[in-house]
């Protein structure tokens, strides 16, 4: 097997290299000067140095994809653009490369990452499990952005926010963690904001606190300056004389008068200011902006692996092949149990199909060689299914069938035959094991109203098989 070539970045880096594997230099630009592209590159820079460097390594298109690990780990930005601290010897390293060349030759069927959002998907396929961070920065008017998404960018210029909603929208990335919950501008959208206390009557700025007197005879109040006269305090409008407090008065929690109007009131109005553009707005008014981290979906890892057009390929061959989108799917399970409920002779069978140990199987084949199984995994189950039967996968060791105008008795044919599958798959070291459970509707039979309870009925019975 080839090893990988390593990059040191260091404060400090002699003047030639140790050997064909090994380079140093002192700094990332010394390293993209450099002809030879290295796989891997390990930063050892104070924490203002290596954020700079992971930038302009990420933005570079030769090390985009490329595993760079930062020694230095304190700031949320060299964290969410390293790969993070370095293994602790030559052989975790080479196996950590091996991993993520593997996953990107396999992404998209090997078709290289060009756009913005392939580059994304690309990014986070090949380091299962990562995540795309939402740093804070106060120099930025929204106070948070993504350091990958800007380095990844490119030409293609992008509302981080925006595009985000879209991804989720098409579920390809799920948030993986709240990270805060910003207010902006109707505006201009800016998050610098600053709240202050004006007149409810005039909304004027020059406001103050104002010490008042409650009168318990009459309820009455006013400034405490309206209830001296003399040195000895009465009540105004009833001239009960005040003598205790707690008894005869009391001095309410807040109050204020504008100096501007003369009103006095309890509570004063907040307005939020725009700092940026000057715009002033109620509080309830402000668009609030949820700041999340985000991950890929079982959606989008599907994708990243059987091809980005996988999907749209399923579409076209709807009426010629038994595999739909998870989407649709739920969709024609909702128009069967719509039909039950309408029509008393009209019954179908739902069944669901675990493939248990089929990630061991799939990890032990290699991201290639897995992918080629699971597919013909897929196509043997396919050819066993009538035509008029639709199938499809939430994930990928969870396969569901719908079988339409098919009862009890009916399902009881189709389950023998999944089942026979099962000695056909097998490697040298591992088997697939799969269970198989089914539901049969017709009407009479207690619905839900959406499909996710039937399905979550079925995932039980899966798991406890």
């Amino acid at each position: 097997m080839n090893q990988p070539k390593v990059a040191f970045v260091r404060k400090s880096a002699p003047s030639s290299r140790q050997d064909g594997l090994f380079a140093h230099f002192p700094d990332a630009q010394a390293l993209l000067k450099d002809p030879v592209d290295f796989d891997i590159v390990i930063l050892d820079q104070t924490a203002e140095l290596t954020g700079l460097f992971l930038r302009l390594l990420r933005v570079s298109s030769r090390y985009r994809f490329k595993l760079i690990y930062a020694r230095d780990q304190s700031n949320a930005l060299n964290t969410s653009l390293s790969d993070g601290l370095p293994p602790e010897n030559f052989f975790l390293i080479s196996q950590a490369w091996s991993a993520v060349t593997e996953r990107l030759d396999a992404f998209n069927r090997g078709s290289q990452p060009e756009s913005f959002e392939t580059r994304i998907l690309a990014y986070l396929w090949m380091r299962e499990g990562s995540t795309l961070r939402a740093v804070g920065n106060n120099k930025l008017n929204q106070h948070y952005h993504y350091p990958l998404l800007d380095a990844l960018m490119g030409s293609e210029k992008a509302h981080a926010f925006t595009w985000l909603s879209l991804m989720e929208g098409k579920g390809l990335l799920e948030p993986a963690g709240i990270v805060d919950r910003i207010r902006m501008c109707k505006g201009c959208g800016s998050s610098r904001l600053n709240y202050v206390d004006v007149c409810p009557e005039c909304n004027c700025l020059d406001i103050k606190r104002q010490p008042a007197i409650h009168c318990f005879t009459c309820g009455h109040i006013n400034h405490q300056d309206k209830f001296l006269v003399g040195g000895v305090m009465n009540c105004p409008k009833c001239l009960t004389r005040l003598r205790h407090i707690g008894s005869d008065y009391d001095r309410p929690m807040e109050n204020y008068s504008c100096n501007g109007c003369h009103a006095f009131f309890v509570d004063a109005k907040v307005d939020a200011r725009c700092l940026d553009c000057g715009e002033c707005h109620e509080p309830s008014e402000l668009r609030m902006q949820l700041v999340q981290d985000y991950t890929l979906t079982e959606k989008g890892r599907m994708l990243c692996r059987n091809g980005l057009l996988f999907e749209q390929t399923l579409n076209e061959k709807f009426v010629r092949g038994n595999f739909v989108s998870f989407d649709q799917f739920k969709n024609l399970l909702v128009w069967q149990m719509q039909m039950v409920k309408r029509y008393p002779e009209f019954c179908f069978t739902l069944l669901g199909v675990h493939m248990h140990n089929l990630e061991a199987v799939m990890g032990e084949l290699g991201v290639i060689k897995g992918n080629a199984f699971a597919q013909n995994l897929v196509e043997r189950i396919s050819a066993n299914l009538r035509e008029t039967d639709r199938a499809s996968r939430s994930q990928d060791d969870h396969l569901w069938v719908l079988l339409p105008h098919t009862d009890a008795k009916g399902a009881s044919k189709v389950e023998p035959r999944l089942q026979e599958i099962q000695k056909l798959l097998s490697t040298a070291s591992a088997q697939v094991k799969m269970s198989v459970a089914s539901v049969s509707i017709q009407q009479g039979h207690k619905l839900d109203d959406e499909p996710e309870g039937l399905l979550a009925h079925l995932r039980d019975q899966l798991g406890a098989a």
